[in-house]
């Protein structure tokens, strides 16, 4: 299935980045989109007092960057027993701080998807005082996917998207239902009701959200599964284990206020990227793909 779309998978050679290039080879395989490896690295200091042609040594130094790149892919693509000319992959060389880098070749080759590596529930400090995979959820312009480290790849047959009855929320669930159609997986939203929320406030929102998906989805809307816990990460996450979830799905949004009062500075978006053992999709709010064409083709197959 060709479709020239593209995928892009930042590299730094760690494990968790192993695990993302291996998952997007074979979701490359499936569906057809161009895997894009990129690598970012920071030039050493330069020794002032020594004489040299900077631009000749920059140039050395991305070539050996990519050789290193190119043999790199060339390893995983043997472990799954993959043809390049099969996937052809493309190789990306860059230098500066890796979240910028991955954000920026992303707007420059029109990038439809990005993949990062996550270090899972072990990598719980460090993703909270910083990570270049939560950079680039909170500041991508397109959809990312974070693959933990636990993540193994599988046929994509059901994807949840977790609502909060947002309205930012609807044009990432229009994606969403597009892009279960062009895999062939189920979609499905699952909200955990707020136990700090009155019953008739849910109710409420609940209604609304759903007669907002009924005037966009006329014949055919998507259900709502409503899930009774305290906690959210916990509801979704068991969710997802009982029902063979294959991506759990959410808008990085601006934390709420109940959020701010009981999770000070973390929206529930960075609290699931590390605790579940299945790949995180975030998609942007208001996330608009721009190129009809593409699925106009699709949903004429």
């Amino acid at each position: 299935m060709e479709t020239n779309r593209k995928i892009l998978i930042g590299t730094d050679y760690s494990e968790a980045a192993g695990k993302a290039e291996l998952y997007a080879i074979q979701l490359a395989l499936k569906t057809g989109f161009t895997p894009v490896f990129l690598h970012v690295f920071e030039a050493p200091l330069a020794n002032p007092m020594a004489g040299f042609d900077a631009d000749k040594i920059d140039q050395n130094l991305h070539l050996l960057e990519r050789n290193k790149l190119q043999n790199h892919i060339a390893g995983l693509y043997q472990t799954l027993n993959i043809s390049e000319d099969f996937v052809k992959p493309e190789f990306v060389i860059r230098e500066g701080s890796a979240g910028d880098q991955i954000l920026e070749e992303s707007k420059e080759s029109h990038i439809e998807l990005i993949i990062v590596g996550t270090h899972g529930v072990s990598g719980f400090k460090e993703f909270f005082i910083g990570s270049h995979a939560w950079d680039v959820i909170k500041n991508a312009t397109v959809p990312v996917l974070t693959i933990p480290r636990e993540g193994n790849f599988a046929n994509i047959e059901k994807l949840v998207f977790a609502t909060e009855y947002r309205d930012g929320e609807l044009p990432a669930i229009e994606f969403l239902l597009k892009f279960g159609r062009f895999v062939k997986a189920e979609v499905q939203l699952v909200h955990v009701l707020n136990p700090f929320i009155t019953k008739t406030i849910e109710d409420l929102q609940h209604k609304e959200f759903n007669e907002e998906l009924k005037d966009i989805y006329r014949t055919d809307p998507p259900e709502i599964i409503t899930l009774n816990y305290d906690d959210v990460a916990e509801g979704l996450g068991d969710y997802c284990e009982k029902n063979q979830v294959n991506w759990l799905v959410m808008s990085p949004e601006i934390p709420t206020l109940l959020e701010k009062i009981f999770v000070p500075n973390v929206s529930m978006t960075r609290k699931m990227s590390f605790l579940t053992n299945i790949p995180l999709l975030a998609i942007p709010d208001y996330f608009d793909h721009g190129d009809e064409e593409f699925w106009t083709i699709f949903d004429k197959k």
